[in-house]
């Protein structure tokens, strides 16, 4: 019955090879498997390609259920792990067992991976693959954050995890990575797709991190480099290492702020000059990131011309005195309004504040930092005004009220110093 349904008429003439047109439907696998001989024929068939094409493990990824059962000193491969790898072989577009050549080719593994990966042989081949033979474009930890096993070792053979390969195979369908030889990452093409999709893959999330970890500082850096604090930094152990990445909602948001910058690689600079043109849903793109909101803080501090109150401060990401995000935006925007091309150079001073109108001179005392600056600068032409117009007057005094906090060693709030300017200018 075997031998018919495979179309053999003439027993002499069989050898070993057949067509695997016929057998694609369960009825016609269980009349092939019927046969204890065609049984030990198709193993022995799947055995002999070799671990370079297909990997037929002992036992599943769970280290209980056997794959290979060995009776009277005939081996054989259990007749589900059969049915799973005819039915892969055919999904993936092979009429036979000799079309293989060197091995699998990596883009037939993405043709309806969920019936391909019903096979363990399918599994651990596809694994190894992935492991071993993309050039170290894959960073593929032991285990994710929540130790949750991802990689697994079953006698000789290593698995990676049936969810986590269903999740990088769908990662690399969405970007188009098919190839496993030329797997690259780019920003440019993370920007195309669902991030979050993407980062379903703990394989993903440690690649595309270590990417860019590879040109940033933690807090340690100075100012010009991106910076990652510590407290977005996961390690995971990966083989016999560790393995560095960046927690997943932090990831998504500092690549988003990445893509609001045009970075069309990891290792392209932040701009300072990009991002002081930027709207206002832009930069709250941008400090949507924590990593992103601690750059630009740096290099807001590197900058010679300001002096950041403390007001303005706040311990966060596990830093002392990072600035407040609302105060960021509004020094940024601040220094935009005052013509300043690059925030991390700007300067202010009461004599151009003078020269803005109304509604600019309210975007600028929006910033603290700029308040903080120009309070000296107002205090002393107060008291040039008031000199100036001895004896009669009229004469200013700036209540205490008109400072932060009512506090005279602190600075002056936006309408205290608006108030100052009218009596300047008058």
């Amino acid at each position: 019955n075997g031998l018919e349904l495979l179309g053999v008429n003439d027993i002499t003439s069989f050898d070993g090879t057949f067509s695997l047109t016929n057998l694609t439907t369960d009825s016609q696998q269980t009349t092939l498997l019927s046969s204890a001989s065609m049984h030990a024929t198709i193993s022995k068939t799947l055995f002999d390609l070799g671990d370079s094409v297909l990997i037929v493990p002992s036992r599943k990824q769970d280290n209980v259920t056997d794959i290979r059962q060995t009776v009277s000193l005939t081996e054989f491969v259990v007749k589900l792990e059969i049915k799973a790898l005819l039915n892969a072989f055919t999904t993936m577009g092979y009429t036979n067992l000799n079309g293989f050549g060197s091995g699998i080719d990596s883009t037939k593994f993405f043709t309806d991976t969920d019936t391909i990966l019903l096979s363990s042989s399918i599994q651990a081949t596809l694994s190894d693959q992935l492991l071993n033979q993309t050039g170290g474009s894959l960073i593929i930890p032991n285990e994710d954050i929540a130790s949750n096993p991802i990689r697994m070792v079953v006698g000789s053979v290593e698995y990676v995890d049936l969810d986590e390969l269903l999740a990088i195979m769908n990662a690399l369908d969405l970007l188009d990575l098919t190839d496993f030889d030329s797997i690259s990452i780019t920003p440019t093409i993370l920007f195309t797709v669902d991030l979050s999709e993407i980062f379903e893959s703990v394989t993903m999330q440690a690649t595309i991190s270590d990417s860019i970890l590879d040109n940033a500082s933690n807090e340690s850096g100075s100012a010009g480099s991106l910076i990652v604090p510590d407290f977005f930094r996961e390690t995971l152990p990966e083989g016999i290492t560790t393995t560095v990445q960046i927690e997943k909602t932090e990831l998504i948001a500092l690549l988003d702020s990445l893509e609001a910058l045009g970075i069309s690689d990891f290792s392209d600079a932040v701009s300072p000059t990009l991002i002081t043109s930027m709207t206002d849903q832009e930069l709250d793109t941008m400090l949507a990131s924590g990593s992103m909101h601690t750059t630009i803080d740096y290099m807001i501090n590197d900058n010679p011309n300001v002096s950041i109150p403390n007001k303005a401060k706040q311990d966060q990401y596990d830093i002392t005195g990072i600035t407040l995000k609302a105060e960021v935006k509004a020094f940024i925007k601040a220094a935009n309004t005052f013509g300043a091309t690059d925030f991390s150079t700007a300067s202010f001073d009461l004599n151009a504040i003078l020269l803005l109108d109304a509604g600019q001179r309210g975007v600028v005392l929006d910033s603290m930092i700029v308040r903080n600056i120009v309070t000296p600068d107002i205090q002393t032409a107060v008291s040039t005004k008031n000199a100036l117009n001895l004896p009669l007057g009229p004469f200013y005094t700036i209540p205490n009220t008109d400072y932060e906090d009512s506090d005279p060693l602190t600075f002056l709030t936006k309408q205290g110093i608006l108030d100052a300017l009218v009596f300047i200018e008058s």
